[in-house]
């Protein structure tokens, strides 16, 4: 579907009234916006806030509590899944996308629309056969956005389209959807630099509610935050006038009862109701969050925390992925490790930490003995889920009961929730705990995978802050672009089998 003429702009999708709870939960309340053609919507909100839920209601997968979706006749809404669903592992390339094509699969013209879709995606025909298993997580995600494309949608919906990618696919990925695609979409991303690149609309989330601004990401957060501040002085000097008129009610009914005068009495019951006509017209002010991902780290005396020298990182079964010649981790720098996806970048982590525990017996990672490194798993493996929150925190930490519970509260697990199972939490949720139990730890050197894949956007800046805040001494790797510009002091990388300098 093309864009509609110039100066012309039809309407997709339009929202009134919107709301929708989970069985104890409420997302959202009386939402309303418009999904136009040719739009580039960014939908950002933290995690939990129902931007998945909101999804499945505008594909028409849930019915909304209440409110209206109108979609224009004949509109294709096509979705762009987060993650492969496991019965799909099995199902070739090819089939994947051509079981989508509407009106079923046929023949010579199908297969020209699934070969079309395929390549305007970038996947390799040498993949077309292969099992979607056999596949990377970036490749998979190609082969799922090429899934939405056959059917010429006028709309896609993107859950996480980025996830798994390295920086190289990530910035391809941008150029398909900056050149390549023509009809709209709306995309929920924690990738800041590629919702500023690829958007011009922005839907934030929040509060049970949702705001909407006609500008990428980064002019719309400030625009919010602009408008946050407004909201927060009306809202003061509102509590200034109802207090005053509050004041004012209390000493006229005092006078009233002590001097039995009707007159003052009544002035009073008056002032009274209009506090309330007040209060119910207050300005509403954002329970945005504050700060829950949390970390901290000893300071250190040592000025070389590690060193790494004529180390070839092998795969487990002895494959050569790459050599270090000469690597060191000094006090106080923060090593963004880069690379492309298999490199090799997360085994060198491993055999790092393999080396810092004593599981791995080498004279190539050596580690100063005043070193005690903290280690965050992209995969979470450290979690054991079949244990309550607070328990798993228990049996990890020498610290008072009391304080566990507390530093649960301040890092977003209530307290009627600290003694369920860690499998039922969200991503998100599991790795606040993971970098809880590292502030907890108190190590003196981070050494982090991919540290932003379980946060929204705004954990992501939260642990920015974490990370730029002191000394902390950190060896990370990430593909996330401005999260390395905003942390790294330094980078290095992986090319043509030996870990590099980078510029």
């Amino acid at each position: 579907m093309g864009l509609a003429a110039k100066g012309q702009s039809m309407v997709l999708i339009s929202v009134q009234g919107l709301s929708h709870n989970t069985a104890n939960k409420v997302l959202f309340s009386n939402l309303g916006f418009v999904i136009n053609e040719g739009e580039r919507v960014a939908l950002v909100g933290s995690n939990g806030s129902g931007k998945s839920t909101l999804f499945k209601l505008l594909l028409g997968e849930l019915v909304p509590d209440c409110g209206a979706i109108t979609r224009r006749s004949n509109i294709i809404v096509e979705q762009v899944r987060q993650f492969l669903p496991p019965s799909w592992r099995n199902i070739s390339v090819f089939d994947c996308v051509a079981e989508n094509i509407h009106g079923g699969y046929n023949g010579a013209s199908s297969d020209y629309l699934v070969e079309q879709a395929l390549d305007s995606l970038g996947v390799p025909e040498r993949l077309c056969f292969s099992a979607l298993g056999e596949l990377s997580g970036g490749e998979v995600n190609r082969v799922m956005f090429a899934r939405a494309m056959v059917n010429d949608p006028d709309l896609i919906l993107l859950d996480e389209p980025t996830n798994h990618m390295d920086v190289a696919a990530v910035e391809e990925f941008e150029r398909v959807l900056m050149d390549s695609i023509r009809c709209a979409f709306c995309v929920v991303s924690h990738d800041r630099e590629l919702l500023d690149r690829v958007t011009n609309k922005t839907f934030f989330l929040r509060d049970q509610r949702l705001y909407v601004y006609q500008a990428s990401y980064t002019h719309a957060r400030q625009e919010l935050r602009a408008a946050d501040a407004s909201a927060a002085q009306r809202s003061q000097n509102q509590e200034r006038e109802i207090e005053r008129v509050r004041a004012s009610a209390k000493r006229l009914a005092t006078w009233g009862r002590d001097f039995d005068n009707e007159k003052f009495s009544k002035r009073a019951k008056s002032m009274l109701k209009r506090v309330e006509r007040l209060e119910a017209q207050r300005t509403f002010v954002s329970k945005e969050r504050v700060a829950r991902v949390q970390l901290a780290s000893e300071s250190l005396e040592t000025p070389v925390c590690l060193r790494v020298e004529n180390l070839t990182v092998k795969t487990p079964d002895a494959r050569v992925l790459f050599d270090v010649e000469n690597f060191q981790l000094r006090r106080g720098e923060r090593v963004a490790l880069l690379g492309e996806n298999g490199c090799g970048k997360s085994t060198l982590l491993k055999q790092i930490i393999a080396a810092a525990d004593g599981s791995l017996e080498t004279d190539c990672i050596k580690i100063n003995p005043q070193v005690n490194i903290g280690y965050y798993d992209q995969e979470l493996r450290s979690l054991v889920l079949e244990e309550s929150v607070v328990g798993f925190m228990r049996k990890r930490l020498e610290l008072p009961d009391q304080q566990i519970v507390h530093e649960l509260v301040k890092a977003g697990f209530p307290y009627a929730r600290q003694q369920e199972r860690i499998d039922v939490f969200s991503g998100g949720e599991k790795a606040r705990l993971c970098f809880l139990l590292l502030k907890l730890s108190r190590p003196s050197v981070l050494i982090l995978d991919e540290p932003t894949n379980h946060l929204d956007v705004l954990g992501i800046e939260q642990l920015e802050v974490q990370l730029q805040e002191g000394t902390t001494t950190c060896l990370f790797v990430s593909h996330d672009r401005r999260f390395v510009r905003n942390v790294a002091t330094r980078c290095v990388g992986v090319r043509a089998g030996r870990l590099y300098g980078w510029h």
